[in-house]
């Protein structure tokens, strides 16, 4: 038996000589870089050796065979090239993995638990505010995620889709705007990681509902119609700020009465679900929001409404616009560009950073199209590689990339029926997701609670724990906070934990 099994399948040879056989097929150039590169590179992939000189010596002589073959491997459209995407997956995936998003995304996940009231988790929000969800949609779905996986597994489920809608949607319409360039999927490569790493990458970490709209905005430019309608009637339910991004319809490649159609038919849609699901609560939170904002304490802004103009902290983005100003157009001004330059004004003109994630990939965009149609340096195989490799590296070295998890708070002490006064930020979202039942202040929105409480939280924040005006809120059992410059009598500690601190607040304290 043994026998006849062996003349049916020959013996293989040892893996050494396979591999050398398989070393043997390839170019001289590629078999010499990797007998000089291989073993030097195992001394450590990112760390810096004298070693690496020499490799470098030889790359230098040899560069000539090196560009040669590089020409014959890469070509300017290579099907090579499309998988760069891939890479942004993994690479973005892998350096996302652990980063818990630290706001809103943790109460989503586990709004189902409070029956989508947020009253019930934040008793001094304010009265005027619905007792329903405004985000209800999402948080129903998102809330399976968190029965079946648990708040962590949920959270970075959420934030692989968000990324992988975002880098759909970018790459559709940068191939769209590239489709006539020789270059055309290294391009979008390149542009997708300079829009991930100028702004999108932290839109994409918090993994609110706005992103999944974004992608959405952004699809406008190379889907059809039909798809794009249908797509965005099905996601009116989950945000209900969804109408906003109807504006977008401009972009779609057809007549302009199919546009102000499809847009109407998205604001009809979301109008039908959210006066049957929220009634008068629905316009009447529109001008809520706008209050809370307005009754913020002075000095206490939120990120999330603050100025569009936080992008130009990127130099990558300054850039951008540079390019847009004053790089001249081959055929003049196009009348296909205004529809763009509409939506641009009209996600300009909220003047917020949440839709940052729009504007940044629509400038993108308008960039590409304004590219000569011509390869120019593009023409040599290491100029290619090199823009790769750059955008790779701006990817990875971004300096929006989000702080590991270790300064999130966590208490083992808390029980769930505490109520407790944070420093407007992670424990104010984290905290209740962690303990069911447990209550907390602020609330959500800064501006939705009192004044007084307002000051009492900023004062958390550096340092301070007011006693006198901890007796005026009789229901708080205790504070939560990074640091205190002096403990007062009103508060013993109950524990640290990861740079954060629980303290009780004491019974006397109260009157």
């Amino acid at each position: 038996m043994n026998a006849v099994a062996a003349r049916a399948s020959p013996a293989r040879s040892p893996w050494h000589q396979r591999c050398k056989a398989r070393l043997a097929t390839l170019p001289a150039v590629s078999r010499e870089l990797l007998l000089w590169i291989g073993p030097f590179s195992a001394l450590g992939i990112f760390a810096f050796h004298p070693a690496l000189l020499v490799v470098g010596w030889r790359v230098y002589v040899i560069r000539a065979e090196l560009a040669a073959e590089l020409d014959r491997a890469l070509p300017a459209n290579a099907r090579w090239w499309h998988a760069l995407p891939a890479l942004i997956v993994l690479l973005t995936a892998a350096l996302l993995q652990g980063s818990h998003p630290a706001d809103d995304l943790n109460r989503h996940l586990t709004a189902y638990r409070h029956g989508y009231d947020y009253h019930r988790i934040y008793p001094d929000f304010d009265a005027r505010a619905p007792h329903v969800s405004m985000w209800f949609g999402f948080e129903w779905l998102v809330g399976w995620l968190h029965r079946a996986l648990g708040l962590a597994w949920s959270a970075a489920l959420v934030q692989l889709l968000a990324l992988l809608a975002m880098l759909v949607a970018m790459q559709g319409a940068l191939r769209r705007a590239l489709a006539d360039h020789p270059a055309c999927a290294l391009l979008a490569f390149c542009g997708t990681c300079l829009a991930l790493q100028a702004v999108v990458l932290g839109r994409v970490q918090l993994s609110r509902p706005e992103i999944f709209f974004s992608a959405w905005a952004l699809s406008a430019l190379w889907l059809r119609p039909g798809a794009w309608l249908a797509i965005g009637v099905l996601m009116q339910p989950l945000y209900w700020l969804a109408p906003v991004y109807a504006v977008a319809a401009l972009l779609l490649n057809t007549s302009w009465r199919t546009r102000i159609i499809c847009a109407t038919l998205v604001v009809l849609a979301a109008a039908l679900f959210w006066l049957s699901y929220a009634g008068v609560e629905w316009p009447r939170y529109y001008a809520l929001s706008i209050d809370w904002l307005r009754n913020r304490a002075d000095g206490m802004g939120v990120s999330e409404n603050a100025t569009l103009l936080r992008i130009f902290n990127r130099p990558s983005c300054v850039v951008l616009v540079l390019f847009l100003v004053l790089y001249p157009h081959d055929n003049g001004p196009s009348p296909r560009n205004w529809p763009m330059a509409l939506v641009l004004g009209a996600f300009l003109l909220p003047d917020q950073v949440r839709y940052a994630s729009v504007v940044v990939p629509l400038l993108l965009v308008w960039a590409a199209s304004r590219l000569p149609r011509k390869l120019g340096a593009l023409a040599q195989p290491w100029v290619r590689v090199l823009l790769a490799s750059l955008a790779t590296w701006s990817l990875l070295a971004s300096s929006s990339w989000p702080a590991p998890p270790r300064d999130l708070p966590s208490f083992a002490s808390l029980t769930g029926k505490e109520y407790l006064l944070t420093p407007f930020g992670p424990s104010t979202f984290i905290l209740p997701a962690q303990h069911p039942g447990l209550r907390v202040a602020p609330s959500l929105d800064f501006g939705g609670v009192p004044l007084s409480l307002q000051n009492l939280s900023g004062k958390l924040s550096h340092g301070v724990v007011d006693c006198e005006g901890l007796r005026a809120h009789s229901r708080l059992t205790h504070v939560v906070l990074q640091r205190l410059d002096h403990a007062p009598q009103c508060v013993t500690l109950q524990e640290a934990s990861k740079g954060w601190m629980l303290w009780r607040i004491n019974s006397h304290a109260h009157p």
